[in-house]
């Protein structure tokens, strides 16, 4: 029983970090870090995307594993369309940016871009004063970005699945491997949200670069959100391979 569970969780831990380099995840890590000076806040706010991905993850699939709650799949098709529609609107608005010759804003985090322009819509729809200092993304709305994103995917069907599977090694012993999946997932963030502060530490304050960058992102969260938006996410081809 011992080994078996073991394998499980090295299972369970591979599938995490599979889940975790999808085609959403590095799209919405690589806008996060994109944008601003602050490499490291980046990486802060990726590691928190990933974090409101994980807590969807275990809000779906802990109550499968212990109470065998049935989970239904229509919170997934419903989110699908509306990650797509994140991700063409962001994409495409920093592509705009780059074809009118507006570097300096293009380069910036399209989450960034997205809160700032919520932002200045409610102060102006309170009548505030929109001036001051520009508006930074917090903790909050990294975590909530990853929110969507785990609502949005097809976890919840493979988790269903999964904890189902697990059911053979108890629910204590199920619980903890699951939670090793969300751990692979984690990971593989990490890994993802280094290679792209390297990426952008080594185009340094080169305008030049850091545009071509932010055009190559861009189209790929275009491309990915279109996939999302007409509900074909299932059919796009792992990044980690067959």
């Amino acid at each position: 029983m011992t080994t078996s569970v073991a394998a499980l969780g090295g299972l369970a831990l591979a599938l995490g970090f599979r889940h975790g380099i999808d085609w959403d995840h590095v799209a919405a890590i690589t806008d996060l870090i994109a944008g601003g000076t602050h490499r490291l806040r980046g990486l802060f706010l990726a590691m928190l995307y990933a974090l409101g991905h994980g807590a969807v993850v275990l809000l779906l699939g802990i109550p499968v594993i212990v109470a065998d709650v049935h989970v239904p799949g229509w919170p997934g098709r419903v989110m699908e369309p509306v990650v797509g529609a994140t991700l063409i609107a962001l994409g495409g608005w920093v592509l705009v940016m780059l074809f009118t010759g507006r570097h300096e804003l293009a380069v910036r985090s399209r989450w960034m871009v997205l809160y700032e322009g919520v932002r200045r819509g409610w102060r102006r729809l309170w009548r505030k004063d929109s001036g001051g200092a520009d508006p930074e993304l917090g903790a909050g709305g990294a975590f909530t970005v990853g929110v969507i994103h785990g609502a949005g995917a097809e976890t919840p069907t493979q988790l269903m699945v999964f904890a189902a599977a697990m059911q053979a090694g108890g629910r204590t012993a199920a619980t903890g491997v699951f939670f090793l999946f969300v751990a692979g997932m984690l990971v593989a963030n990490l890994l993802i949200s280094l290679l792209t502060m390297m990426g952008y530490g080594l185009a340094g304050r080169r305008m030049g670069w850091r545009v071509v960058l932010a055009g190559c992102t861009s189209v790929y969260s275009v491309v990915v959100g279109i996939v999302f938006l007409i509900g074909q996410a299932v059919g796009l081809p792992s990044l980690a391979g067959p």
